[in-house]
């Protein structure tokens, strides 16, 4: 039981992003079946996907010079909460867009 779930899925995804908890942790807020399922078992498949707020990539042009340059590795991009990795599980409650010119459409 939790008084404000919402926010509780919130503040487990920013402390996954800011790499305070571990980046394998997965959380899903099941609306249908009013529970919150937190995974943590090693061996899920997952993948990383660009974090977006507000209807845009939060990484930008500079990050992606910065990567060609080698000033920044992809674990740079998880630390700065570019980047994170979602489970199977997470990616079914989660909108992904295949392009970033999709990104922000409806």
């Amino acid at each position: 039981m939790h008084p404000d779930p919402d926010r509780l899925v919130e503040n487990v995804k920013q402390l996954r992003r800011q790499l305070d908890i571990p980046k394998e942790i997965s959380i899903v807020k099941d609306y249908i079946s009013k529970e919150i399922r937190i995974f943590t078992d090693a061996g899920r498949a997952q993948r990383p996907l660009l974090i977006c707020e507000k209807g845009e990539p939060l990484i930008k042009r500079t990050h992606i010079h910065k990567l060609e340059k080698s000033l920044l590795n992809f674990e740079d991009l998880l630390k700065n909460g570019l980047v994170e990795f979602l489970d199977v599980e997470e990616e079914e409650t989660a909108t992904i867009a295949m392009f970033v010119d999709e990104v922000g459409k409806n």
